[in-house]
């Protein structure tokens, strides 16, 4: 009796690369870009690959991580422009995982959110002025963001980590 056996392995080189990225987040020349990112990509299938860094063009640090095959995987921290964390938590296959921390930016505590598969819950949460909203999964819960380039706030209710009553959305203008 004769055994073969055949393997096919695969070499994925991951380059050191440095991206410039305009207003837009579009790839721009050098002396265009806003933004700068230096990381590792693979060069078979231009997919981000291991650890990153993103800059700003006067060279502040405003987000670090990893990507695993162009997938956002594992430890990932944001940054306000004054060096203060703003965020942090894990990824997994691009999507926010677990415990995600979140800050103002003088590095007082904000919120903690559990992310999971396709809902969150809020843990803590507090004020600007550090008035605590939501303690035990329970309480008033706001978050102000920007959408269609306008403020909007989105409201709702924790009871014991699930979304309870009416959630809302409106824009800060005053339009919903």
């Amino acid at each position: 009796s004769v055994s073969l056996s055949f393997g096919v392995y695969a070499q994925f080189e991951t380059d050191k690369v440095t991206l410039y990225y305009d207003q837009e987040w579009r790839i721009t020349a050098p002396e265009e870009g806003i933004y700068y990112l230096v990381g590792g990509l693979q060069t078979t299938s231009n997919n981000f690959n291991g650890p990153f860094s993103l800059f700003t063009d006067d060279n502040r640090m405003i987000a670090s991580g990893n990507y695993n095959g162009g997938f956002k995987f594992g430890r990932f921290r944001f940054f306000y422009l004054n060096g203060q964390i703003s965020s942090e938590g894990e990824y997994r296959g691009n999507r926010k995982k677990g415990l995600w921390r979140y800050y103002y930016p003088d590095g007082s505590d904000h919120q903690v959110v559990e992310f999971n598969r396709n809902d969150f819950s809020v843990l803590s949460f507090k004020d600007s002025l550090g008035h605590e909203h939501i303690s035990n999964r329970s309480g008033d819960w706001y978050m102000i963001l920007s959408f269609n380039q306008r403020a909007a706030v989105i409201r709702g209710h924790f009871e014991r980590g699930q979304q309870s009553g009416k959630w809302t959305f409106s824009y800060m203008d005053g339009e919903t």
